[in-house]
């Protein structure tokens, strides 16, 4: 929002240098003019980093996350039937005592 403030200041003050045929002797002496200019740049500079869209992993992290449980179920194959009882645990169709590991 602040670069457009600038930048309309910045755009009176060069339409008032145009219509005055001195424009180039007003820019170089100008100091408000080339605060103005310079602080527009600086602005609008900030927003365009703040659209540019920063890169995300979170579909990578999902995948890992994912590869690593499937790598961790099939790689222990006696917490697979304890796994499958307490599923069985939890959706109501078995015992409600826990059981231990064999």
């Amino acid at each position: 929002m602040f670069g457009v403030d600038h930048g309309a200041e910045a755009s009176d003050r060069v339409r008032k240098a145009i219509e005055a045929d001195g424009m180039t002797t007003r820019l170089a002496s100008d100091r408000k003019l080339r605060k103005n200019l310079r602080a527009m740049v600086d602005d609008l500079g900030d927003a365009g980093g703040r659209m540019r869209r920063k890169k995300t992993r979170r579909v990578r992290n999902a995948l890992v996350m994912l590869a690593g449980g499937v790598a961790a179920l099939l790689a222990l194959p006696k917490i697979r039937p304890w796994l499958t009882a307490r599923r069985s645990d939890v959706l109501g169709n078995g015992s409600a005592d826990p059981q231990p590991l064999t």
